[in-house]
């Protein structure tokens, strides 16, 4: 204990500091070296958590109402919490550029090079006076292969290079090789095209500031890109900046989880997933893809082909879940640390062992986009100078978790349900004028729809959401600078219409006084019927708190 708050005092001196110096600070743009340009930036950053929920996680009370941590079950018991967050973040971003003439004697027309190194922590469980071991698991999430991620990991803390990529380009070619993500789409509801990089959800709030969208979640992956401009080739068909694109990956990353004993966790605390055997089969398969894309009579379009292991994937059982018709202890281990009484009182607090596979998927997609030109007629105004897009996939023969997958007394148990999905967005963004006093807003509407699975669990639609075979979802964002412009109102509200529906609401306030230094106070606020989506994760609830200084 000693120890920590010698930690936390520490760190507060730090932040204290770097307040207090923050306004003689300048980023540093670049310098030469020996012909070669360095570029360097360091961001540090805050970010704090309050929950205003007033109860604790629900999928950590393990469905008994627990008083302290030494009852049985009530191990990883959030009841109570204050603290959601207190993470600390430093990021460094090189790069590297080489003179023309060095880029010359390479036989390239360019080179380049970009490193960003990261290092996260979340202290929150202890200062909250919870247990240490209540996030124990944290980062810890290994398995075979793992080395690829660049990741050091242990309990509360990651250190990992988030990208690491050189650029070569020689005429209309232009290859990347290296970790990188790669980015489709811009939907800020549901992943449409946005489907190549999995998601990791632990660094942050599950909400996270909005602005961000996927940047921060998705994980890179070492891949070989490469990107031919096409535009004189398809010229005769009256393209415009047409160019083809295909990328190869031996390094599958599926999604990664929240830990057992996370406040947003979001399922049960007993429910031990072992990725070992699953991921260990998937990890040596390809990822891989193509788009063809470019601009016609003034419509962007393009053409997407996705193939990866699917990144959630569906969940069974490490092995058959009863024997002779009781419980198999190698599935359901007795545990009154962290179990539930999943088979009844005389059964004892038990754990739920499930892993997951993640069998190959093949996404085929495209998208069209198209700026409104002006039009005149009554309400035009309204119209005028928006981009509308619309983008969509289709993935046949996709596995889910049904229904019955993990209902131990099922003749169909760990087994998934196979059938094709549709994923469609609508967007509709532009910027609006309310008054001549104050800067354009910037509003954003879509409208996604998923034929099949829900928002996060690539569950199939299950009789908890209302019986519904698809899952439909509208955004709504709009960000409005102020006079002086370091000042941003942001509102964004997502509206899900199943089983009653229900509604996540995100205001911020965002303040920058001056280049290098931002400010964020935005309120997650959940609300809804217990049977529909954003409903139950009203226990989410808080006011999250961020402070950025780039250096």
């Amino acid at each position: 204990m000693i120890q920590f708050y010698r930690f936390l005092a520490g760190t507060i001196t730090a932040l204290l500091v770097l307040l207090i110096t923050a306004p003689i600070v300048r980023a540093q743009d670049s310098i030469t070296v020996l012909g070669t340009t360095v570029g360097m930036q360091n961001v540090a950053e805050t970010d704090w958590a309050i929950s205003t929920a007033g109860k604790g996680n629900s999928f950590n009370s393990n469905f008994k109402k627990c008083a302290n941590h030494s009852q049985p079950g009530c191990g990883l018991a959030t009841s109570g919490n204050s603290w959601n967050l207190m993470a600390y973040r430093f990021d460094s971003l090189i790069s590297l550029k080489l003179s023309n003439a060095q880029a010359d004697a390479l036989g390239m027309d360019g080179v380049e090079a970009f490193v960003h190194g990261r290092f996260w922590s979340d202290i929150a469980p202890y200062v909250d006076g919870a247990l240490p071991a209540i996030n124990a698991e944290g980062f810890r999430q290994r398995y075979a292969g793992n080395g690829w991620a660049a990741q050091v990991a242990e309990h509360e803390y990651e250190l990992d290079a988030a990208e690491a990529y050189l650029d070569l380009q020689r005429g209309p070619l232009w290859i990347r090789l290296g970790k990188q993500q790669i980015v489709y789409g811009e939907e800020l509801g549901i992943q449409t095209l946005d489907q190549v990089d999995s998601l990791d959800f632990r660094r942050h709030s599950l909400f996270n500031y909005s602005a961000l969208e996927f940047s921060d979640a998705r994980i890179a992956e070492w891949t070989l890109r490469a990107t031919y401009d096409a535009s004189n080739l398809l010229a005769p068909l009256h393209q415009d900046n047409a160019q083809f694109s295909s990328w190869i990956s031996p390094d599958f990353e599926p999604d990664a989880f929240l830990p057992a004993g996370s406040p947003y966790r979001t399922s049960p605390a007993y429910s031990i997933l072992e990725n070992q055997n699953g991921i260990s089969r998937a990890r040596h398969k390809l990822v891989y893809g193509a788009v063809l894309e470019g601009k016609m009579l003034d419509v962007d379009w393009s053409m997407n082909f996705y193939s990866t292991p699917e990144h959630v994937g569906w969940f069974k059982y490490v092995g058959p879940p009863l024997i002779g018709g009781a419980p198999n202890p190698g599935v359901f281990p007795i545990d009154n640390f962290r179990g539930a009484q999943i088979f009844g009182p005389a059964g004892g607090y038990r754990d739920s062992l499930i892993t997951r596979e993640m069998p190959r998927i093949n996404i085929y997609g495209g998208m069209l986009s198209y700026t409104l030109q002006p039009y005149k007629f009554p309400g035009a105004e309204l119209l005028n100078g928006a981009q509308v897009r619309v983008s969509g996939t289709y993935t046949p023969d996709k596995q889910f978790t049904g229904p019955n997958t993990l209902n131990p007394a099922s003749p169909t148990v760990n087994r998934p349900i196979t059938v094709g999905e549709i994923n469609l967005a609508l967007d509709v963004e532009r910027d609006v004028r309310w008054t001549e006093r104050a800067p354009s807003a910037y509003v954003f509407l879509e409208y996604n729809y998923r034929s099949r699975s829900d928002i996060f669990d690539d569950y199939l639609a299950q009789p908890a959401y209302g019986n519904h075979h698809d899952f439909n979802l509208a955004v709504i964002g709009i960000t409005q600078p102020l006079a002086s412009n370091r000042w941003q109102l942001v509102w964004v509200q997502s509206v899900e219409g199943n089983a009653g529906g229900s509604i996540f609401e995100q205001p911020a306030v965002v303040y920058k006084p001056r280049s290098g230094q931002e400010y964020r106070v935005f309120w997650n606020f959940a609300t809804g019927t217990n049977e529909s989506y954003f409903g139950p994760s009203r226990y989410m609830d808080e006011i999250v708190f961020a402070a950025i200084y780039r250096f």
